[in-house]
């Protein structure tokens, strides 16, 4: 909690403000007491959204569904009046912590504590059910952890279970990980109180486990592995399993009712000291906080508190507390490795509204439409409410101008090595970073190194999961952040900003004196095709990747050094070493046969490295006949000899993941395709000596166009600088400075995972042995990188239709002529497709 700030009000209805708990894009959350002394949570809108009718709706609905839901483990509102000139809703405030802060903060809650959360959220359901309500988004961030037992809380997208279609076709709301089949896929039966039985599974086994039933992925493979995949539930303890994965079946009606999971879970013990010894710790140092806040003087005028109308029974809905994320860490995906979570903030928002009139140029629909369809814009109510400068209001008719006056210095005058961007001192800087596997931490650095130099500036951070919701609006009103990452499945499309001109195009930072060496310009520091991951139209830059991940082939360098083998250099050598291995009992590969796109980290780059960088440009651009030519097929050709002579590892057709990665680190195969978030993902079957070590693909002998040590590598993570930024300059400023390589050293030693920064590299890689020898592979390929895009840039093209066939490859299943003709087909009906947007390299 902080101070209230000048422009806080000091009276909302009957209560007296003490301090703010929280806020974002839609509104603050206040902690408030009544004259009595009655210590509430009192939920407030922006005061621009009070003219947007919709809005008001919205928040109207919330605080009628809040309403109809009694009993002891439902939150229930004190108060609220959402037609007052600035909506507002109150609850009464019990000093508790959400199941996800616990869990991150401290460990997995034991069966005995798990079962007795499990008892309480059925009894908070039922109460939510006999109300005529479905929750929607249930999930560990809205369970909050008191000492008298859990509560539910956040009714933001709760609905009349018999009227079930809030969203629009094409959209549903929730959080992935945790939405049910039925609300992922928008098909079948409507959403019922059965969705949020599945919600309840996975809340269990998050709280016994530390993950979520589909584990820790991007938003778009958890909605994949909900729809498509068996939950996974080998962690719960055993008194629990069955329970869960009975929660978590795929058919709403094979779900257990209420009723029975109360009988299955049995009388409920009382509640006095269940939380584990840490989480009660934490819950009396907070109640300690809160009650020895006190409010400021009132302001002049303010009007005396009115008499307390709060039911001596009322209970809370708590502040939004900071939260762990619960999506975000890496494959199966095509990004970037994995991170320890990081607490972000809240997650309560009301979706947002759509601009005013005369709120500027607005960003069109397609700019505002999620990465996948499934989410949907609407999304945003799971997502987090962003956090916002203080006092910053920043809607449409603002007269303050924007920091720093521009971008450009005038003209004839020399470049500032020092302050190239003429930033203000003490400028006010709004940060918003990507809630997912890098945290938000990182910053702290760069953060340091920028108030520095420009004094001790206000540097607000605010995360997001879903840009596209959270952000799309604040860019039609006109009042963007100053810098946003725009990773994700919910990132905002950025080929449609750019044609409406709605951000700066960098060319300027690039060729700015970099943080370290004021005679290099930045663009000269950075590895290669971080430049070009940022090129969307033509030539120009709008967006710098600021992560930077490797793909290859994976394998252990003490393995091949105690039987004096050497990584292979051509394919005749491959062929030779896996025989080699074969009969010392170790397979010579391994991949995620439920994941088969996995094989193309290694296969794409070997057709690049076979027949050059123009065949892959050819297969990104869906040219006609471009899997026609010979590199594909002779590349298609090596992988089928590799499982027709038994190189693969027996099952690896039916592994995913982490099965094909526990059984390389047991060295049952020596060599596995993946990306450089490896290391951290397996990072807890990797054995002390195993000496971990990537290399690019072998070739195919020595006609190959381009020589060995050629790989496939490119920076992710787009930081994107909106138009209509206040603070361009402070923007452009701190892109500058996280380039730095003290910067970059920072994010290496926060994250686990490299940067675009090639000064940087193998300084930030000396304590991680993934990084190590991914900056030597690197350094070794120089310009020799190849980018293919056909997986970011037609991801289910790839998946759907392109890996199965990677995979049949080497079960047998297809023929490397049959694989050609099926996926130029595939191909081809891509480029058909006028609903799939189509890319080309410049």
């Amino acid at each position: 909690m902080r101070a209230l700030a000048r422009d806080d009000p000091r009276q909302v209805g009957p209560f007296r403000l003490v301090g703010v708990l929280g806020g974002g894009g839609m509104g603050r959350v206040y902690l408030g007491r009544s004259a009595q002394g009655r210590t509430v949570a009192v939920k407030t809108a922006r005061a621009e959204l009070a003219d947007d009718a919709g809005f008001r709706r919205r928040f109207a609905r919330e605080v009628a569904a809040a309403r109809q839901v009694s009993g002891t483990f439902a939150a229930a509102v004190v108060d609220a009046d959402p037609n007052g000139s600035t909506p507002w809703m109150a609850t009464a405030y019990v000093p508790g912590v959400s199941l996800s802060d616990a869990v991150a903060a401290h460990a997995p809650l034991d069966e005995a504590t798990t079962r007795a959360l499990a008892a309480g959220l059925v009894e908070a359901l039922v109460a939510i059910h006999a109300a005529g309500l479905v929750h929607r988004d249930l999930k560990p961030s809205n369970v909050l952890l008191a000492s008298d037992g859990p509560r539910v809380i956040d009714f933001g997208i709760a609905h009349s279970a018999t009227h079930s279609a809030l969203t629009h076709p094409g959209m549903s709301l929730g959080t992935p990980g945790y939405m049910a089949p039925e609300q992922v896929s928008g098909a079948g039966p409507g959403v019922t109180g059965a969705a949020d039985v599945f919600a309840l599974g996975g809340v269990v086994t998050y709280a016994c486990t530390g993950s979520g039933p589909f584990g820790l992925a991007d938003p778009q493979i958890l909605l994949y592995r909900t729809v498509h995949e068996e939950p996974r539930l080998a962690e719960v303890p055993d008194g629990l399993r069955e329970l869960a994965a009975r929660c978590l079946a795929r058919d709403p009606a094979a779900r257990p009712t209420l009723a029975q999971l109360a009988a299955a879970l049995g009388p409920r013990a009382p509640y006095a000291g269940w939380l584990p010894a840490a989480v009660a710790h934490s819950l009396l140092s907070l109640a300690s906080a809160i009650l020895s806040a006190e409010a400021p003087p009132s302001e002049p005028g303010a009007s005396p508190p009115a008499a307390d109308a709060t039911p001596a029974t009322a209970r809370t809905q708590a502040p939004p507390a900071t939260v762990s994320p619960e999506t975000g860490a890496p494959p199966p995906a095509f990004g970037p490795p994995p991170a320890t979570p990081f607490p972000v903030p809240p997650q309560s928002p009301p979706p947002a509204p759509q601009p005013r009139s005369g709120a500027g140029r607005r960003v069109s629909r397609r700019s505002a439409v999620i990465g996948l369809s499934a989410v949907g814009a609407g999304a945003v109510a799971g997502a987090g409410w962003l956090l916002s400068r203080d006092g910053d209001t920043g809607g449409p008719g603002d007269d303050r101008k924007a920091t720093g006056g521009g971008t450009r210095a005038p003209a004839g005058k020399p470049v500032d090595a020092e302050n190239p961007f003429e930033v203000q001192r003490g400028a006010p800087l709004e940060v918003v970073l990507f809630d997912g596997p890098y945290g938000h931490s990182y910053l702290s650095e760069a953060t340091k190194l920028y108030q520095r130099a420009h004094g001790r500036t206000d540097i607000t951070t605010g995360v997001t999961q879903f840009a596209g919701g959270d952000l799309g609006n604040r860019i039609n009103d006109g009042r963007p952040p100053d810098l946003f990452d725009n990773a994700g499945a919910g990132g905002l499309d950025v080929p449609a900003l750019i044609e409406e001109d709605q951000v700066v195009e960098l060319s300027r930072l690039l060729d700015a004196p970099s943080y370290d060496d004021p005679r290099t310009k930045v663009r000269d520091t950075l590895l290669p095709q971080t430049v070009e991951m940022g090129q969307y139209r033509g030539r120009q830059v709008h967006a710098l990747h600021y992560a930077y991940t490797v793909y290859g082939v994976w394998y252990s360098s003490a393995l091949l050094s105690r039987n004096d083998w050497a990584y292979p250099k051509t394919w005749d050598d491959m062929l030779a070493l896996c025989a080699a291995a074969r009969r010392k009992g170790v397979a010579g590969w391994t991949y995620a046969g439920k994941y088969p796109y996995y094989l193309a980290f290694s296969l794409l780059p070997f057709i690049g490295k076979v027949g050059g960088a123009r065949v892959l440009r050819d297969i990104d651009n869906l040219e006609a006949d471009a899997w026609r030519h010979p590199a594909v097929t002779a590349a298609f050709e090596a992988y089928a000899e590799l499982g027709a002579k038994g190189y693969v590892l027996r099952g690896s057709g039916g592994m995913d993941h982490m099965e094909s990665q526990a059984a390389w680190a047991r060295q049952d195969a020596l060599f596995i395709p993946n990306g450089s978030w490896l290391g951290g993902e397996a990072k807890d079957v990797l054995p002390a000596d195993f000496r971990i070590s990537v290399a690019g693909p072998s070739g195919l002998d020595a006609s190959d166009a381009l020589p060995f040590g050629t790989t496939w590598a490119c920076a992710v993570e787009p930081f994107l600088v909106p138009k209509k930024a206040r603070n361009t300059p402070g923007a452009l400023e701190m892109l500058r400075v996280m380039l730095g390589k003290r910067a970059a050293r920072g994010f290496a030693a926060t994250t686990g995972a490299l940067t675009c920064v090639a000064t940087a590299a193998e300084d930030g890689a000396a304590a991680n042995p993934t990084n190590a020898t991914a900056a030597r592979l690197l350094a070794a390929a120089g310009r020799n990188v190849l980018n293919p895009r056909l997986m970011d840039w037609y991801p289910k093209l790839v998946k759907e239709r392109v890996g199965p066939v990677f995979g049949a490859l080497l079960t047998g299943d297809t023929t490397p002529a049959e694989a050609v003709r099926t996926i130029q087909r595939a191909a081809d009906e891509t480029a058909r497709d006028e609903s799939v947007r189509r890319r080309r390299h410049p």
